[in-house]
């Protein structure tokens, strides 16, 4: 016999080292599927790049940018206290304690911002709500007023308490406490843009939560709102034979990319096809069914004073656990062993023995 190369003996020793992780089919095959259909989307539209007599290609060019942004801002004025030494609060100094609030003086500021000729106008409102679990009322703060600058700040003076009084009268009217009071503030801001490319019409709302409930006033919500939009214009430009090529060479690019990880999946990894035999099927169907009334152990006990009495099925051995009010117990064998099931009744062992015999 010719003595193999010292290489075809180190790679047959390696190789029997070497063992691929076990993946349930369904899983791998899914995830080869995934990328070779991404790879070749990627091909195909690679050669249609190729192929296309298209030579011109829509764009959307933003003719103006523009944004808004809605702030809301507040200053807490409080009752004389010994707490801060001060009477105004401002965003973040401290806690605001409900006996020691008088009242909060709300703002909010509105700018609009863009980049090219542009006049605005509008109207905006700003509106309390008392909102609770089972009932709300509006209330209008500021009436619905127009604007035509790009900023502007207006301010109210709210009574906290005032509002508290209407929920204590509504809740004394209907005999209900109505459950998660909240005094809604929301400001909302219609605009009207026009430039030369075109008008268009925005809405911007900005709203904050105080909840009428607990020692403490807290206030949440969008402090800060921030839109971003613009007036655009779609338009067909040339394409080059480099842009076409570029165009192609980025989706093969891509293709490589999806490609790459089939490979170690197809090296690394083989499909778990290990089949359960008749006796592990039937085990599955007897831990689905019985499995509050079976103990797992690993040993099984043996005893000369134990007296075995086998049983036909499982069945009966669930008859007989419910007679005599004992657990059926449940030997966890290797896997060419018999399943032992079997209750104890002092030194009588009843038994089903369920064979684990291979396919």
């Amino acid at each position: 016999k010719k003595q193999r190369p010292s290489w075809a003996r180190c790679f047959k020793q390696n190789a029997k080292k070497f063992s691929r992780k076990k993946i349930k089919t369904k899983p791998r095959i899914a995830i080869i599927c995934i990328f070779i259909i991404l790879m070749i989307a990627c091909m195909i539209n690679a050669f249609a790049t190729t192929q296309t007599t298209q030579n011109t290609i829509k764009k959307t060019i933003p003719l103006c940018t523009y944004r808004q942004t809605g702030k809301f801002n507040y200053i807490v004025h409080l009752k004389n206290n010994t707490v801060y030494g001060t009477t105004i609060l401002l965003p973040g100094q401290g806690t605001i304690f409900r006996k020691l609030l008088d009242f909060i003086n709300i703002s909010y500021e509105y700018t609009f911002t863009n980049d090219c000729q542009a006049t605005i106008n509008g109207f905006y409102n700003l509106v309390a709500q008392l909102d609770t679990a089972l009932w709300q009322k509006e209330y209008s703060l500021i009436p619905r007023t127009s604007f035509d600058n790009n900023n502007f700040i207006i301010s109210y003076p709210l009574n906290i308490s005032y509002y508290e009084k209407i929920l204590k009268n509504i809740n004394d009217e209907t005999g209900v406490t109505a459950a998660k009071p909240y005094l809604n503030i929301t400001c909302e801001i219609k605009t009207t843009i026009q430039t030369s490319q075109g008008t268009r019409s925005e809405t911007l709302s900005n709203l904050i939560s105080i909840p009428l409930s607990g020692s403490v006033v807290e206030i949440k919500g969008d402090l800060l709102q921030v839109k971003d939009d613009a007036i655009v214009k779609i338009v067909e430009v040339p394409i080059t034979e480099e842009e076409k090529n570029q165009a192609r060479n980025n989706s093969l690019y891509l293709a490589g990319l999806f490609f790459i990880p089939i490979i170690p999946i197809l090296l690394l990894t083989k499909n778990d096809n290990m089949k359960l035999s008749p006796a592990e099927k039937q085990l599955k169907k007897i831990n689905k069914k019985y499995g509050e009334w079976i103990v797992e152990t690993n040993e099984l006990p043996i005893s000369k004073t134990i007296h075995a009495v086998p049983v036909e099925t499982l069945d009966d051995l669930i008859k007989i656990s419910e007679e005599i009010g004992k657990p059926i117990m449940h030997s966890s064998p290797k896997r060419e062993d018999p399943h032992i099931f079997y209750v104890f009744d002092e030194n009588i062992q009843y038994k089903y023995t369920l064979l684990n015999m291979m396919t």
